[in-house]
């Protein structure tokens, strides 16, 4: 039996970085638009006692520095972080997509965050 990948380890040094790339991938969903059908984009519950939802507010700059380094990525580092971070879903399709394994596809995670930060992003 094979041993499950966790895609969601971060190694210590990458965490700051992590984060960034949380803050760009929040940007680029808002930028993108909205995944709500057309006819609901603009309701507005009626249900007055639902606790407001608190998103944390996206840094565009950092963003904008995160998203010129990620064009520089190599094409397969590229596609897995904006799997990982931007369209997370199934990883077997991703893997499809990229033409790699499970853990190749965690190793380009983490190896992209790692050029980054060498890069300077």
């Amino acid at each position: 039996m094979r041993e499950a990948v966790d895609f969601h380890f971060v190694p210590a040094n990458q965490e700051a970085m992590h984060m960034r790339l949380l803050n760009w991938a929040r940007a680029q969903r808002n930028s993108t638009g909205s995944a709500t059908a057309p006819m609901f984009r603009q309701y507005r519950s009626s249900d007055q006692w639902a606790t407001p939802s608190v998103s944390m507010p996206v840094d565009q700059r950092d963003a904008a520095k995160v998203n010129k380094a990620w064009q520089m990525l190599p094409e397969k580092h590229r596609a897995a972080v904006a799997w990982h971070y931007i369209t997370p879903g199934s990883p077997i399709k991703a893997c499809r997509k990229i033409a790699c394994t499970m853990d190749e596809l965690a190793r380009l995670v983490v190896d992209a965050r790692q050029m980054l930060i060498n890069r300077g992003a």
